[in-house]
């Protein structure tokens, strides 16, 4: 993400990031979290990109 679609994308890193789990058993092999990171170019607010 860091290194190969921000380059690639024109967006950048806002900094920060939210994670959110989904469910409630987070040390089960399926469990899944959200993951959000916050984006921008220069000319626009940041913006919440979700990476799954």
């Amino acid at each position: 993400m860091f290194t190969e679609w921000f380059p690639a994308s024109g967006y950048e890193h806002a900094g920060g990031m939210e994670t959110y789990p989904v469910g409630r058993d987070i040390l089960s092999q399926d469990h899944v979290t959200l993951i959000w990171i916050p984006i921008g170019k220069a000319a626009y607010s940041a913006a919440f990109f979700m990476f799954v």
